[in-house]
């Protein structure tokens, strides 16, 4: 699987992020989870999510988080559905 490291981050990428999430390391996951849905057309594991994406797409973002990303799976659940819809 190739994402590549060329995340293009949208006007509406950063408008949906901002607007569902209010702390940046969430914002870090949704933007993650959103870019692999559009780029493979599912999602992965959190543990299948290559550390380079992270890297990029957080710091592209300006915050400064984990190359892993732990979360809940309510919260797994709540950016799934947001990336669903949005992608829809």
């Amino acid at each position: 699987m190739s994402l590549g490291v060329g995340v293009i981050l949208k006007a509406t990428d950063t408008a949906l992020i901002s607007g569902t999430c209010h702390c940046a390391i969430l914002q870090v996951a949704l933007l993650v989870l959103l870019k692999i849905f559009q780029a493979v057309g599912r999602f992965l594991r959190v543990e299948e999510i290559p550390t380079l994406i992270i890297e990029h797409v957080s710091r592209r973002l300006g915050v400064d988080c984990e190359t892993h990303l732990v979360f809940s799976d309510s919260t797994v659940y709540r950016h799934r559905t947001v990336v669903l819809i949005t992608s829809a």
